[in-house]
């Protein structure tokens, strides 16, 4: 175990006068118990003595575990203390991490943080800096793990002069099911441009709370331009409070910051974050000037707030908005680095159309098409199709959709993406049979997206006819496989758990069916009036 530290009075932390946040957080379940599991790399990784900062990411499996388990704490025991500045830890529910693993001719591999299979816990902060211990999630909630996942530790790394050994440890405690929803949301501007000599420099970001939730923690993230941080709230009818502020920003103040007591959130409260920095050294010569970036030399502006609701569907609402906050970050970055190329509009194409805001997704997507025809390269052409493509597709132009993706399957075949939107043509088309050819595809490619899973299980659901018993029941079992595989790891998919539930009513499987019938219209009521007359009807045969 490595020791608990406090927050120390000297940092320069301004607490609120309400005396929100303990100068020390006693650990509820570490100390009476040693981890329940300790998991680790296969092999070590020999930092050299000497040479520039990298930053390395190591693969940490969680196969020791026999079924998907509910973690409350963990702690990270980097290696090194000497020469281990920052950690993070993510999950990656795919094979790509343990790819690129393999790839590379030593333990872990550098650093991709535009890997899109690395998914951050929503319970726990697992940001690991020198003065680190527990990370816990709040009394009754945990982030879920299944055993077929990996834990990703990213660290930075510092040589020190001496050769270093680096073998990443977690150490992990579980709780039971839990009774309340955690969720991560990430406020932040990355449009961060700071020029040379910049005495003062500001970023801000806001966020609608869309139902009543308590604020749990907070972790800071900032690089060494920083100079203050702080959180205001809003709340309805009343005047703004602040919640959260580091006046003066040192290194070792980025950590997990726990209140004392919750702080409730009714719905409508506004947060705003904001971040000051200051590139002005003093001296006769004009610093660099410095970006939004991953490496250790650019600057970031992040909070990373820990919010709890106590039922299902608000935790629904919630991610909604979150999901939605960060596509818009994305487009403002997006807009704000914006070259007039063809992989920038596809980007941009791809983002408005997730976004619902379809027009100017088609633009975006026409215009990557022009310009990647001036090229001759395929990849590129492939990317501004698709890129199109996907924009008509959620505009309900099915024809141009499908003309576009066809060309960007033919260029690209080994893009999942391509092939699961020229299934979801086809099964928009009402073409199951085409439909499943393409997400086979697609699987074939990618067999751990949730999206395609759901999608074929829905494609042979389509195929079920009564008076084809053999056939139907072939389609049946093959539609149960995929969309259980997508109900176990992610339990508020609310399409999986309908589409599962009229799979089962027809296998049979009355009693199952009528509780995830009952279950996805609790994830999604919208679904109601759709749902609720195969329920009834299954009810009365009950």
């Amino acid at each position: 175990m490595l020791p608990t530290r406090s927050i120390a009075q000297d940092d320069a932390v301004w607490l609120p006068s309400e005396g929100r946040f303990p100068l020390k957080t006693e650990h509820p379940i570490a100390p009476e118990r040693p981890p329940d599991l300790i998991l680790e790399p296969e092999n070590s990784f020999e930092l050299p003595a000497n040479g520039q900062p990298i930053i390395r990411s190591f693969v940490v499996p969680a196969s020791q575990l026999k079924t998907a388990r509910h973690l409350q704490s963990l702690e990270l025991l980097p290696g090194s203390d000497a020469v281990v500045q920052h950690a993070v830890i993510r999950l990656d529910l795919t094979d790509d991490s343990r790819e690129l693993d393999a790839k590379d001719k030593t333990t872990g591999f550098p650093s991709r943080p535009e890997l899109p299979s690395l998914r951050r816990p929503e319970a726990l902060f697992t940001v690991w800096t020198p003065r680190a211990s527990v990370s816990e999630a709040p009394l009754g909630t945990g982030w879920r793990v299944h055993p077929d996942a990996d834990f990703v530790v990213t660290l930075h790394l510092k040589p020190n002069g001496s050769p270093q050994e680096i073998r990443p440890m977690i150490a992990c405690w579980f709780a039971s099911q839990p009774i309340h929803h955690v969720l991560a949301l990430r406020m932040a501007n990355e449009t961060i441009e700071i020029s040379g000599a910049a005495e003062e420099y500001s970023v801000r970001d806001s966020f609608v709370i869309p139902v009543p939730t308590k604020l749990h923690g907070i972790y800071p993230v900032a690089n060494q331009l920083a100079q203050s941080v702080r959180l205001d709230l809003f709340k309805p009818d009343s005047q703004g409070e602040r919640a959260f502020e580091i006046r003066e920003w040192k290194a070792n103040a980025q950590e997990d910051y726990k209140f004392k007591e919750p702080i409730e959130l009714p719905a409508g409260t506004r947060l705003e974050m904001k971040y000051v920095y200051s590139n002005s050294s003093g001296q006769n010569t004009v610093p660099k000037a410095v970006k939004w970036g991953p490496n250790l030399t650019d600057e970031v502006g992040e909070l990373y707030l820990q919010l709890v609701v106590d039922h299902e569907a608000k935790a629904i609402r919630l991610a909604h908005s979150i999901n939605r906050h960060q596509l818009a970050l994305a487009i403002e970055r997006a807009e704000q680095r914006f070259d007039p190329d063809s992989g920038a509009h596809a980007e941009l194409a791809y983002l408005y159309a997730d976004l619902g805001n379809h027009e100017t997704a088609v633009a975006h997507g026409q215009k990557a098409v022009v310009e990647a025809e001036k090229t001759e390269d395929k990849a590129l052409q492939a990317n501004a199709h698709g890129a199109l493509g996907a924009a008509y597709l959620t505009n309900d132009f099915q024809f141009s959709a499908e003309e576009h993706l066809k060309k960007a399957t033919a260029l690209d075949p080994n893009n999942p993406n391509h092939w699961f939107n020229l299934g979801n043509v086809y099964l928009n088309y009402k073409v199951s049979a085409h439909a499943i050819e393409c997400y086979n595809k697609a699987l074939e490619l990618d067999s751990e997206d949730a999206r395609i899973l759901n999608n074929v299980g829905t494609a042979h659901l389509t195929l079920y006819e009564p008076a084809a018993v053999k056939e139907s029941i072939s389609h049946l079992r093959t539609a149960r496989k995929h969309l259980e595989a997508v109900v176990d790891r992610y339990p508020r998919h609310s399409l999986a758990t309908a589409n599962l539930a009229r799979a089962l009513d027809l296998l049979g499987e009355k009693s199952e069916a009528i509780r995830l019938y009952k279950r996805a219209m609790m994830l999604a009521p919208g679904m109601a009036p759709t749902l609720n007359p195969l329920l009834a009807q299954l009810e009365s045969t009950q």
